[in-house]
């Protein structure tokens, strides 16, 4: 018989105040350790010592569970990304390229700092892999104002792609974004006495530089894929 384990952030008592936090918290755990399938609200109430009444309560059901995660970790993110945006705004000088990836890079590889930050970023590219029940379109709903944010700057940096070469820009960033988020020992970058957080920002460095490099490319028309 599955038993849940003992989640890894700190425990605090059920009655208080704060009883949906510590479901938000130690679901979280779970549904980073074992994926959101592989968590059930029994093992939840379990490792926190709360009963199904408190999370129906605050929650209703796992996938609203699953949500509420999600809106706490993507406001934060979204903040930190629109804070970065608005500043390039308001220079008073046109953005490099450069810059403009940076501030939408830049916030996810802070989640790399904390342990909390972590655990979203694992149950957010769970979902993007689609290796949940959980449809992968949920994450546009918090991510849609930003990312449309974003499609702007990216437009005033690299005015000569089109719509389209644009919208494929904006898909390659993410998929990059993503593979190197999930795949950090793919090859030995580490350099002799390197931390991993200077790794990482060498890292983000060589993927600002790469993605740049990209859109200042030229623009390419669209081939018809309809036969003659």
């Amino acid at each position: 018989m599955k038993t849940a384990d003992k989640p890894s952030v700190p425990p605090r008592p059920a009655a208080s105040a704060d009883t949906a936090a510590l479901i938000l918290d130690v679901a979280e755990d779970l549904f980073a350790r074992h994926g959101y399938n592989g968590a059930s609200i029994r093992d939840i109430t379990s490792a926190s010592g709360t009963n199904l009444g408190a999370v129906t309560y605050h929650f209703g059901t796992k996938e609203s569970l699953l949500t509420a995660i999600l809106e706490r970790g993507a406001a934060a993110l979204n903040r930190k990304r629109t804070e970065r945006f608005t500043l390039l705004e308001q220079a008073g000088r046109p953005p490099s390229a450069e810059a403009v990836l940076r501030a939408f890079i830049e916030p996810t590889y802070e989640l790399l700092d904390t342990p909390s930050g972590i655990r979203f970023l694992r149950i957010q590219n769970d979902i993007s892999a689609e290796r949940t029940d959980v449809p992968s379109d949920i994450l546009a709903a918090h991510y849609d104002v930003v990312a449309r944010h974003f499609m702007r700057l990216l437009a005033t940096v690299a005015p000569h792609l089109s719509s389209d070469a644009l919208a494929w820009n904006f898909q390659f960033i993410l998929g990059a974004l993503l593979h190197t988020l999930t795949q950090p020992h793919r090859f030995p970058v580490h350099q002799p006495g390197e931390d991993a957080r200077a790794c990482r920002h060498r890292e983000m460095d060589e993927l600002v530089r790469f993605l740049a490099q990209a859109l200042r490319a030229p623009n390419r028309p669209t081939r018809s894929t309809r036969p003659t």
